[in-house]
């Protein structure tokens, strides 16, 4: 890993100050990448990928009604109301009777809700740069999908991205890894 004039040691955050003559080069979860000498771009982390199962976090589909959604005038949301409206007409698509619905925030950004289809509530929103997965039986949402390479499920190391498996309780999404 790394150049002949490059050392990489690869530790746990509590053995860092164990060696101060190496550098932060990235830090992943509990493991932290140090560096002695230039890393430079050439050095690429991947991690693989071990998925968790949808059908290990399944819920009944509702067959009831669907409320529209409700979006206060007052919100940011107003800018993204008709197609908010527009996606919501495809259903059910999340944890039994929510429907996710992403649009556009900026570069590599998508804003996501949950919004509850019984009541028309937004119950939750989440931010995500590479997509996510999700089903309508389902209550688990992997964040950030897009990175996962579908061939080899290696997933390359950013330090602002991160592949997440979360559960939805109904009130929030809660990190499962």
């Amino acid at each position: 890993m790394g150049f002949k004039s490059q050392q990489i040691k690869v530790v746990s955050k509590s053995d860092v100050q164990k060696h101060p003559d190496f550098e932060v080069y990235f830090k992943h979860k509990n493991v932290v990448f140090l560096s002695k000498g230039k890393a430079g771009k050439y050095l690429v982390l991947y991690e693989k990928y071990i998925p968790l199962q949808f059908t290990d976090y399944s819920k009944d589909v509702y067959q009831g009604e669907l409320k529209a959604p409700i979006i206060p005038r007052e919100s940011y949301l107003n800018d993204y109301r008709e197609d908010i409206i527009e996606k919501c007409k495809a259903g059910v698509n999340f944890a039994g009777y929510y429907t996710i619905v992403s649009f556009g925030c900026g570069t590599a950004c998508q804003q996501n809700l949950i919004i509850n289809r019984k009541t028309g509530k937004i119950d939750g929103e989440f931010v995500t740069s590479m997509g996510s997965e999700f089903k309508k039986n389902s209550s688990l949402l992997i964040r950030n999908h897009g990175a996962i390479d579908t061939k080899t499920s290696l997933i390359e190391l950013y330090e602002r991205l991160e592949v997440n498996h979360l559960n939805w309780n109904g009130k929030e999404l809660k990190k499962l890894d």
